[in-house]
């Protein structure tokens, strides 16, 4: 067993002088929530409404995503795709239904740009039970492309979700 190392009186005090003014902050004024996963309950009507685009091809399950705004250097999606941003923070729409999903990311990623994130991500899944094409990632694909704020997206890396998440990228 190692001994401790002996603290003298005056380096006992050097600290105390120097951590006199530090105070504890409290959770409530703490304003850095990184990757946590958010979860919004239905209290009002979302203030921005989607259009479905039935010309909008359907994607697969297993398919990638990806999306951009001209102006979007071809680097920065690059560095987008590569996972090379920092996530601010992460919203998981599993077991939603469409209505409850679509309200859950306006809530989001209105939270999210009003505080001024860059690049936030969603979990959308892959709806693997089902023979059909993945509605919930379709809809978020759709509505992510009318989204007013939305830069680029597309699909997560593997150890972040793969085709069943994305990363999107927003203006500040």
């Amino acid at each position: 067993m190692k001994k401790k190392p002996q603290i003298s009186d005056e380096d006992r005090q050097l600290f105390r002088d120097t951590v006199k003014n530090i105070r504890r902050i409290n959770a409530v004024e703490k304003n850095i929530s990184p990757r946590k996963s958010v979860t919004y309950k239905q209290t009002t009507e979302p203030d921005i409404t989607f259009t479905e685009n039935p010309g909008e091809p359907s994607v697969l399950a297993t398919e990638q995503l990806r999306y951009t705004t001209s102006g979007v250097r071809q680097n920065t999606l690059r560095k987008l795709k590569r996972g090379q941003f920092y996530i601010d923070d992460s919203l998981d729409l599993h077991g939603m239904t469409i209505a409850q999903a679509q309200y859950a990311m306006i809530k989001f990623l209105t939270a999210a740009q009003t505080r001024q994130y860059q690049c936030v991500h969603i979990i959308h899944g892959k709806s693997h039970h089902t023979l059909d094409k993945p509605k919930l990632k379709n809809a978020v694909n759709q509505w992510l492309r009318q989204y007013p704020s939305v830069l680029a997206f597309c699909s997560a890396t593997p150890q972040e979700g793969g085709a069943g998440a994305i990363y999107v990228l927003l203006k500040r």
